[in-house]
């Protein structure tokens, strides 16, 4: 073990100086020394930190002891000084574990600096005790250090000046400073003196013209000085004596122009100023320039230490000028707004240069947010919205408009983050337009995050948190942002490739970096925890830099933990974890028998597997890998982060994953996040004073302890209990046949439940433990979670809960303690290895190699079955001697468990099906065998498979039963006739030969057994083989037929539905015991279940038959049966004596007292089980008739089955279904009862007989009456403020969904409106009646008195058509949902925060508001209330409610407006002058729910975009003359939105909001009041309107046009690279691109030609060759001539453009696109033009005037290169052939040998390339072009129609000067000077090198990762953005996509 290592490395190093010193000795106590020091500082484990702590610093045996014998002794000085520096960094790493030895700590170091003679050893001292100084402050041990006398001690050192050196005078003046800040206290009477030594010491210093300044000294002081200001000020405010001194001296220290050598004294005085610049704010301002200059040049410093000084000071220093120009703005504000302006060019200076370094760039950012305050004084809030949007803007620049981040932009994220959230907290409101790049910029930093150093994780901490500090007071905004960015945030987390268990986890490079990480690490989603942690506490950021409160910090967490949760809640939904099966049993049958089989038999059955997963391969593996890491995420982080703001979610979280669990309940993990459920609900004592007696009504002695507000909660638990213990008794069912991962999730789950649900059925648990020990042996942490429990549960559970059942648990814990460990590790020991420990090389230390190893998780080297060792040992120390005798299975039970008696006689028989013969063999011999390997083998895969062999699950069994029917189906014709050789099942006549209708016969007959999966099979399998039987057709036909055989009629089928299954006769259903009380046992709990099934089992078999029309009722019930049907009579009794009553109901029926019976939770909960199970197969039942068989009723149907109690069942099990028995914590009941009930309504509604239906809503009013407890109007103003005690929400919210089934049946409106709860209709009905009452005429004469005659027409026929309006109910409903997010405190309102249960039903109410009436107006008026509302902070802005209001509801309010778009936005649109920023925030908002949800995008996207589209004029004042820029930016982005819903309009000139949209989009192109950046924008969208008619075109390119001429330079290269109008340039060229592309708009590409071809080469031009050629391949071929015609075009037009345009415009252009067209293409092009391009080379040259021959030698180098493409890309057939199309039209159609076009080319070019022109003057340079271009051309010829080499040597390389044909001559140019550089000049810098490396790599693993997207987000290469198409094939594509970069303006159209 490490520390027995220690001691012995201690003892070795003390037992040295018994030897005499000498060199040897030294080296090897260094060595030793080395060894101590790397075992202590890699300890991971507290409690070993801790025992170290003791070691090292023991008074007789520690380190110290070294330093106290060898303080005199000079020869270990270096031994010392390692020493000395191993205890610093110790003391850092053990914090205040130190505190214990820091008397002794003192003391050894007081006694080095007195009695030894070192410098370097006294220096060596300071750092101990300044760190021994910090951590003792504010403890007892503070006392014992002496420390006035220390005080004393070293000031009398400082009176001897000249024995002192200066190092150790700085160390003095250092400490002296320390004790100031730390122990004020004791230093106030010595402060003053203390001051003027540093004063009088710099002064001497620093002032002195005679002699050089010791500079330690003056960085001693200097540091001395920063800490003495802590508690000691001399502020200028305060008129300090030595404010200015100290100002000055520090200002003299930071002088850049001073020469030093070591940079002590100016980092200790920048540093100084950092920390203390509010001492001397108005000297900096004052002395602005010098000072900004000087902290300048700092931050640009080579070294790093100097840089994060100056960096930090030059920040602190902003700040100051910033806050004085705010307080002292209005004394002189002229200068100071010189001053404000004078700033901010210097920032924006810094921004535009380009060679600024990341450091400068941020710190202009910085500054930019820091004087944002200034701006609003000195100028306007409108400035301080300018100066955001410049800043937005640069940010767009940088990180929205490239595909990749690179390293140098990533830093200033943080920095520009910052300086946002300062602008944002000086303006009133934040726009969407705002908000959005906001949010996108917070995305971009939280997915990049792991890029960060360590050093740089809190600068991204901090500016997270200021931007939400920033919004906090903004009301609703808060809420909006925090949601977005979360959850994007929590997409991005766990959206890379997954991290296996047991795989390392390298995170490489300096956790001190304050550099990118562009190492090719694994990202995880484990790099982003530490952003959620800090993100959920502030604590380590500084109250001055967060600006907030501690409680109103404490707020802020718990918005963004509550937004986490949901975005958790809200990815599970989206992801689609279903999978599908490999194979499926018995896929493949032969349709007739193998050859040489008898009699068909089919293949056996192969796939026996019991494991239920087998073979599943997920839907969408992309979202497993999602949720995998999501998972993974919450186990690691939610137990460890505030667990306590969990509390709220309990039930909410639980109740959404076992939703899940339920849907797919082989996925693990699901049970995985359940387990992390229940370990917090353990941690925080959730259901402390919970337990099995606790209902769903709060029970009294809770209620009578709790408060209002806890009671709120109070029902939440309860309600959890259930829920969690009801899934628990299911997955410990489940877990039975689950296996490995499947089976550990659920046994974590299980052994992770609190110990109040434990307590609730202990017993079963057992089981589960027992298999978690035994798993446990081959998965540890399986044994030790089990192990732990166990502890748990043993100590907080009574004493004798868990006693009983040791003797079957403790056993399973003997394997382990019998298994030995593995020692290998012990081995390693001995093995050493020399680590160089200096640079130099010089000095080596040997440690052991087990040092360099990893420790164990809890920081121990022992192995993990030995710590499972020691926890069992623990365990049975804890449990008590009795007890461990269970340990070993001695007891006369076990003993007899395994003396198990087999049974002689063989039962398990199976005929072999040999071809000759059928041998018979059996199995039962090899049984005891298998159940031995079965439960006792060690080798797994034996023990599963001998498993495997006894088991099968009721799936599996299915599966066979199937395969058999498939079988029985092929061989039909063969079962359907007798054979003698044919055996006789078991149950069958042994004298008739089995056919195929003795098996129908038989199976009616099994269709009524009591057990359910039984029958419902035996079902399956009567209507499959019924139309196989001779002479049927189909089931019923067989059924009627038999009934109509002689002696059966309708009692064949009655005794067979009734009988419970019995044969011969044997009745054992309802028609032997109709009733319950017909039983003749005493009653219990089994008696009342096996009545039901009974039941059961007739309701089943009536409604199979009924609802499959195979018989009717009145076949059944109306014929004449000689044995009438027993199952109205069992309706009877069910309803009038159990439906509505408990179980003490249920035991009268038997027991004719039910005094002194007793039922336990459990006994009652299952009978609640069996009671509701029938009555929902009853619902069933009458759901069947009423559907089916409506005729019929009156006839078969008795009037007493339509009783009152079955109504009051129905409507019970509608509105509270928990009063009739139904556990809603069941998921199945919350899930399926409200589906059976709201059909059964519907069916009541529509076919039920008119007495029926009128019974049914009297029965209905009743309930509804306005004092009872099911009104919901009762209860809903007090429910969502929580005044009422002991809400349920969850019965709550079923009520509600009842309401919603009433309503859809048309039954709720006419019930309220009888019981008068609709207000004015129920008046007015009594009015009615009494009018009908007096006179009979149709229009009731007395309303006429009453009403006005419009309203009481109205509302008369309301009640004549029984639809009553639900506009009184629907608004109350809607006024106290909106009520309910506010609360009255002091004359204000404050927004109220709902608890998840809380707002899920606030949420409901607004549907069944929404439901019952659209109150559009009533909705619009809500959302546009401007009624004041605070967040509870005291400097918050006012809110507004309505936009609260839409905030907290905002997916139900979206809906809704979704449904009523035509109705509803033309109400929003009249507020879009007065409340702008409210009506763009909620369109925006509702096309975002729209593009998101793709079922309300089909249905109703269209309507609300026609809805908007049709009412744009409305918006005119948004984008017309006087618009700001927030509104033209919110007209934008709803463009951009309706334009992702449906573009259809934007190119369709006849619809009818195409003009406005049309005649906005050109007014933005050209608006001269916007700038660039915000056309950029707007041309994101320029392809839409590309594809309209000629003459709309023609106005959208005159617009382009000037928009290019007005904001576009003549040459690109007139803006520098890198400035603001550069880079907005290049956006917007590349939103020009990228329209082009996408278009294939030819308008677009003489568009781009006009632009590019002004200069030779643009900035942009490999950016515009990559997009031309994407955009030809992308064009379909009839589009392509057109397109290179465009080039074509200008280049002929030889009078029109000049020749560089149209050279350009066909080498840059035409060519390209030409090389890439498809071949037919090009032979179309050559085949227009041919004979202008021949015509132009054929031409004789024109050399005067100079112009026109230039001209013309442009045209022959175009048409030469033209050429050469044409005869590069065809063949020789395709040219020089009798067929070529080209040469025939070249030729005019007289062809003669088709080489006419080759031949006259060739012979042109070779006199072209080889023309003489020796004293020519006259553009030879461009004649020399000439002679390439026609060489180029000859090539290409020669190249494709000839092989001879003659030609080559003829046409290519021959010259003859005396004939005047030149050949090199004429191509060369002769003058121009090459210059070529040696392959290493100079030896290339070590950083390039690295650099080069890198950009290798990343390019390489580009390639790659286009080939595997399995790498993840970022590979081993550059920052990517997360991109949509990287989970494209994922469940959330859409969600990502939002804030997807790469994809441009490309995004919008894919939408």
């Amino acid at each position: 073990m490490p520390s027995s290592e220690l001691q012995s490395k201690l003892a070795e190093l003390l037992e040295l100086l018994d030897e005499t010193p000498s060199q040897h000795t030294v080296e090897k106590c260094n060595n030793l020394i080395g060894e101590i020091q790397l075992i202590c500082l890699r300890t991971t484990s507290e409690n070993e930190l801790a025992y170290h702590c003791s070691v090292v610093f023991h008074k007789e045996t520690g380190i110290l002891l070294f330093l106290k014998k060898t303080i005199t002794i000079d020869q270990y000085v270096s031994s010392k000084e390692r020493i000395l520096e191993f205890v610093y960094n110790f003391m850092i790493r053990a914090d205040k574990k130190i505190v214990t030895y820091a008397l002794d700590i003192k003391d050894v170091c007081l006694s080095l600096f007195t009695r030894d003679k070192m410098a370097k050893i006294k220096n060596r001292t300071f750092p101990i005790l300044n760190k021994l100084l910090e951590l003792t402050a504010n403890t007892p041990v503070a006392k014992e250090l002496g420390v006035s006398k220390l005080i004393d001690k070293y000031f009398s050192q400082l009176m001897q000046p000249s024995k002192l050196a200066a190092t150790v005078k700085h160390g003095i003046y250092h400490l002296l400073g320390v004790f100031a800040q730390y122990y004020p206290e004791l230093m106030t009477k010595y402060s003053d003196r203390l001051l003027n030594v540093y004063m009088k010491a710099l002064k001497d210093q620093m002032l002195s013209k005679t002699k050089q300044a010791e500079l330690p000294v003056v960085a001693g002081c200097l540091l001395g000085l920063t800490h003495l200001l802590v508690n000691f000020t001399q502020s200028v405010e305060e008129e300090a004596p030595h404010a200015w001194d100290i100002f000055r001296f520090t200002r003299m220290a930071i002088d850049p122009k001073v020469g030093y050598t070591r940079f002590d004294v100016p980092k200790t005085g920048l540093w100084l100023l950092a920390k203390h610049a509010p001492q001397f704010n108005k000297y900096l301002l004052d002395d602005h320039e010098e000072m900004y200059d000087k902290l300048f040049s700092w931050c640009q410093h080579h070294n790093r230490d100097m840089k994060s000084a100056g960096y930090a000071s030059l920040e602190a220093f902003l700040k100051q000028v910033a806050s004085m120009l705010v307080e002292e703005g209005n004394k002189d504000k002229r200068n100071k707004t010189t001053i404000f302006k004078a700033f901010i060019r210097k920032f924006r200076s810094i921004i535009d240069n380009r060679e600024s370094g990341t450091r400068e760039i941020c710190i202009a950012i910085k500054g930019y947010g820091l004087f944002a305050a200034p701006c609003k004084l000195f100028l306007s809030e409108d400035d301080v919205k300018f100066m955001f949007n410049e800043m937005i803007q640069r940010s767009e620049q940088l990180y929205f408009s490239q595909n990749e981040l690179v390293d140098e932009t990533i830093p200033h994220l943080p920095s520009f983050l910052e300086a946002l959230a300062c602008i944002v907290r000086e303006l009133d409101e934040v726009s969407d337009t705002f908000l959005s790049s906001l949010e996108t910029m917070t995305v971009i930093l939280m997915e990049n995050f792991p890029r960060f150093g360590k050093a740089l994780h809190y600068t991204c901490y901090k500016s997270i948190t200021a931007v939400l500090v920033a919004l906090s007071p903004k009301g609703a905004t808060l809420r909006n942002f925090v949601s977005r960015i979360v959850y994007q945030g929590l997409i991005r987390t766990c959206s890379h490739p997954v991290v296996l268990e047991g795989e390392m986890y390298d995170v490489s490079g300096d956790e001190t970096s304050d550099e990118l990480l562009i190492d090719a690490r694994k990202v995880s989603y484990k790099d982003y925890l530490d952003l959620w942690n800090h993100l959920l506490d502030s604590s380590q950021l500084r109250i001055t830099d967060i600006g907030l409160s501690p409680q109103d910090c404490k707020v802020l967490h718990n918005i963004v933990y509550d937004e986490l949760i949901a975005a958790i809640i809200r990815i599970l939904g989206k992801l689609d974890l279903s999978s599908n099966k490999d194979g499926q049993l018995g896929n493949e049958l032969s349709a007739d028998p193998e050859p040489g089989t008898s009699d068909g038999r089919s293949s056996p059955v192969t796939d026996l597997s019991s494991d239920p997963s087998s073979g599943l391969t997920p839907s969408k593996p992309k979202d497993f890998q999602i949720f995998i890491n999501l998972v993974e995420f919450c186990r690691d982080f939610l137990p460890k982060r505030c667990p306590y703001y969990f509390e709220r979610w309990v039930y909410t979280f639980g109740h959404e994953v076992i939703v899940h669990s339920t849907r797919l309940p082989l996925v693990s993990g699901f049970y995985k996040l359940l387990s992390v459920c229940m370990t917090i609900s353990q941690n925080i004592g959730y259901f402390q004073g919970i337990n099995e007696n606790a209902k769903v009504a709060v029970p009294r002695h809770i209620e009578e302890k709790a408060s209002t507000k806890d009671m709120c909660t109070l029902a939440d638990k309860v309600a959890a209990f259930h829920l969690f213990k009801k899934f628990t008794k299911e997955v410990l069912i489940r877990l039975k046949q689950y296996k490995d991962d499947l089976l550990a999730s659920c046994l974590f789950l299980v052994l992770a439940l609190p110990h109040e649900i434990i307590a609730s059925d202990v017993a079963a648990i057992v089981p589960a433990l027992q298999t978690t020990f035994r798993i446990g042996l081959g998965y540890l942490p399986l044994a030790h979670a089990g192990l732990d429990a166990l502890e748990t549960w043993a100590f907080r559970l009574q004493h004798n809960a868990l006693q009983p059942y040791y003797k079957d648990i403790l056993p399973c814990l003997d394997g382990y303690l019998k298994t030995v460990s593995d020692t290998n590790a012990e081995n390693a020991s001995s093995q050493t290895v020399s680590l160089t420990m200096t640079r130099t090389g010089k000095r080596r230390n040997k440690i052991p190699i087990r040092l360099l190893k990893p420790a164990t998780q809890d920081g121990s080297d022992e192995s993990p079955l030995t710590i499972v060792k020691l926890k069992i040992v623990h365990l049975l120390g804890l449990l008590g001697g009795s007890t461990n005798g269970y340990l070993l299975e001695s007891s006369k039970e076990e003993i007899a468990k395994k003396a198990v008696a087999w049974d002689t006689e063989n039962h398990l028989q199976f005929p072999v099906p040999f071809m000759d013969i059928k041998p018979v063999i059996c199995f039962d011999p090899f049984l005891p065998r298998v159940v031995e390997l079965a439960t006792t083998s060690s080798d797994r895969q034996t023990k599963v498979s001998e498993m495997i062999s006894e088991q099968s699950t009721q799936e599996q069994c299915v599966r066979v039963v199937d395969h058999l029917e498939r079988i029985i189906r092929v061989k039909a014709n063969m079962l359907n006739r007798t054979s003698k050789t044919r055996r006789v099942p078991r149950d069958f006549n042994r004298d008739d030969c089995p056919t195929l209708s003795h098996v129908v016969t038989w199976l009616l007959l099994q269709c009524g057994r009591l057990q359910t999966e039984c029958r419902h099979q035996c079902m399956i399998l009567v209507c499959k083989l019924i139309p196989l039987l001779p002479g049927n057709n189909s089931a019923s036909t067989w059924m009627h037929r038999t009934m109509a055989e002689k002696g059966r009629g309708p009692d064949y089928f009655i005794t067979r539905f009734e009988g419970g299954g019995g044969k011969g006769g044997h009745k054992t259903g309802i028609s032997k015991h109709p009733t319950l009380n017909t039983v003749d046992k005493t009653f219990s709990v089994k008696v009342a279940s096996n009545w039901f099934d009974l039941f059961l089992a007739a309701l089943d078999c009536y409604t199979w038959v009924f609802g499959e029309k195979l018989l009717g009722p009145i076949e059944l019930f109306a014929g004449k049966a000689n044995k009438p049907t027993n199952v109205f009579k069992s309706v009877d009794f069910f309803l009038s004596k159990l439906a509505l009553e408990d179980v003490y109901a249920a035991a009268k029926c038997i027991t004719s007292s039910s005094a002194g019976l007793i039922f336990t939770p459990r006994e009652i909960d299952d009978y609640n089980k069996y009671k509701c199970t029938a009555i929902v197969r009853l619902l069933d039942f009458i759901s069947v008739l009423l559907a089916v068989h409506t005729k019929d009723l009156s006839k078969s149907i008795p009037l007493s089955f339509w009783s009152t109690n079955l109504f009051e069942v129905i409507v019970s099990c509608v509105l509270d279904p928990s009063s009739v028995g139904f556990d809603l914590a069941d998921i199945e009941v919350i899930s399926n009862l409200p589906k059976t009930t709201g059909q059964l309504l519907m069916f009541m509604t529509q076919k039920a007989p008119g007495n029926v239906s009128s019974e049914m809503k009297k029965c209905l009013q009743e309930k509804l009456k306005p004092k009872s407890h099911m009104h919901l109007m009762n209860i809903t103003p007090s429910i969502l403020k929580g005044d009422d005690k002991g809400i349920n929400y969850v019965k709550l919210t079923h009520m509600v969904s009842g309401y919603e089934q009433l309503h859809k049946a048309n039954l709720l409106l006419p019930a309220l409106q009888k019981t008068g709860s609709l207000g004015l209709h129920g008046w007015f009905s009594q009015l009615v009646e009494l009018s009908k009452m007096s006179n009979h005429s149709p229009s009731p004469p007395i309303a006429k008195y009453v009403l006005p005659e419009n309203m009481a027409a109205q509302c008369y026929h309301s009640l004549n058509t029984g639809m009553a309006s639900g506009d009184k109910f629907s608004q109350q409903l809607l006024t106290a949902v909106f009520e309910s997010i506010s609360t009255k405190q002091s004359n204000s309102l404050i927004v109220s925060h709902l608890s998840p249960t809380a707002h899920e039903l606030a949420v409901r109410l607004l549907d069944l508001a929404f439901l019952l009436a659209s109150q559009s107006k009533e909705l619009v008026s809500c959302l546009m209330n401007k009624t004041p509302v605070k967040t509870g902070r005291v400097d918050s802005s006012a809110g507004y409610c309505g936009l609260s209001f839409y905030s907290h509801f905002k997916v139900p309010i979206n809906t809704q407006l979704a449904q009523h778009g035509q109705e509803v936005v033309p109400l929003l649109l009249r507020h879009v002058v007065a409340d702008s920023t409210i009506v763009s925030t909620i369109l925006n908002g509702l096309l975002d729910h729209i593009t998101n949800n793709r079922e309300l995008r089909k249905k109703k996207g269209l309507t609300v975009h026609a809805a908007i589209l049709s009412n744009w004029s409305s918006l005119k004042s948004w984008w017309s003359e006087g618009a700001t820029h927030d509104q033209r930016s919110s007209t934008l982005i709803l463009l951009k939105k309706l334009l992702q819903i449906d573009s259809k309009f934007a190119s369709d000139p006849t619809h009818a909001a195409f003009k406005p949209v049309f005649d906005m989009y050109l007014n933005m192109v050209t608006d001269s009041n916007t700038s660039l950046a915000f056309k950029s924008r707007v041309l994101e969208i320029l392809y839409f309107f590309t594809r309209i008619p000629e003459q709309e075109l023609s106005l959208l390119q005159g617009r382009l046009n000037r928009l290019i001429a007005d904001n576009f330079p003549l040459k690109s290269s007139e803006f520098v690279v890198g400035s603001p109008k550069y880079n907005d340039y290049v956006a917007a060229f590349g939103k020009i691109l990228s329209a082009l592309v996408i278009s294939g708009s030819l308008m677009l590409l003489e568009l781009l030609i006009s632009i590019m071809c002004r200069e030779p080469k643009h900035v942009c031009e490999d950016q515009i060759q990559a997009s031309l050629i994407t955009f030809i391949k992308h064009l379909p071929a009839d589009k392509q001539k057109p397109a290179v015609d465009v080039a074509f075009d200008v280049f002929h037009k030889e009078n029109v453009y000049p020749n560089d345009i149209r050279r350009a415009a066909l080498e840059r252009v035409g060519l390209p696109l030409l090389r890439l067209v498809d071949i037919p293409t090009l032979s179309t092009f050559f085949i227009s033009h041919v004979n202008q391009i021949m015509n132009t080379i054929e031409a004789k040259q024109i050399k005067v005037p100079e112009s026109s021959f230039e001209t013309q030698l442009v045209s022959k180098i175009g048409c030469f290169e033209l050429m050469e493409v044409l005869y590069s890309r065809m063949t020789k057939e395709e040219l020089n052939t009798p067929q070529s199309k080209v040469n025939k039209i070249y030729c005019r159609d007289s062809v003669k040998s088709g080489k006419e076009m080759t031949m006259a080319l060739t012979k042109i070019a070779h006199a072209a390339k080889g023309e003489d022109i020796r004293g020519e003057s006259v553009l030879v340079e461009l004649r020399r072009q000439y002679h390439c271009a026609a060489y180029n051309a000859l090539v290409a010829i020669v190249s494709c129609t000839q092989n001879d080499i003659k030609f080559y040597n003829g046409f290519l390389f021959a010259e003859n000067h005396a004939k005047g044909q030149f050949f090199l001559d004429n191509l060369v140019d002769a003058d121009k000077v090459y210059h070529f550089e040696i392959e290493m000049e100079s030896p290339m810098e070590r950083k390039k090198k690295f650099v080069a490396i890198r950009k290798e790599v990343r390019d390489a693993s580009e390639e790659d990762d286009l080939q595997d997207s399995a790498v993840g987000l970022y590979g081993t290469g550059g920052v990517r953005y997360l991109s949509s198409q990287y989970l494209a094939d994922s469940s959330l594509s859409e969600e990502i996509s939002q804030f997807d970069m790469n994809t441009g303006c490309l995004y919008w159209h894919i939408g």
